[in-house]
């Protein structure tokens, strides 16, 4: 099974719980791709730790209500950080 198929079934089984993909193969994947198949944030294992941390607090907030946009005060979801 590859993350892909892990994020699938995991949405299947809690479609509310975030999943963070955390992968040497980022780079074969596109935002939209990441998130058509569920997936919140999608981290390479060449980006530093905190990277990673930076962006599960930022997954973390979003789905504790607390990830607001301070230009319009509207709850956003965190960006998909890919590999670039």
């Amino acid at each position: 099974m590859n993350g892909i198929e892990a994020a699938q079934a995991l949405k299947r089984l809690m479609p509310e719980t975030p999943i963070i993909v955390f992968s040497e193969y980022c780079d074969v994947f596109s935002e939209h791709e990441a998130r058509s198949e569920g997936i919140s944030v999608l981290v390479s294992k060449t980006e530093p730790v905190s990277v990673l941390l930076d962006n599960a607090r930022a997954v973390f907030h979003y789905t504790a209500g607390g990830f607001l946009s301070p230009s319009n005060q509207t709850k956003e979801q965190p960006h998909v950080h890919t590999r670039s």
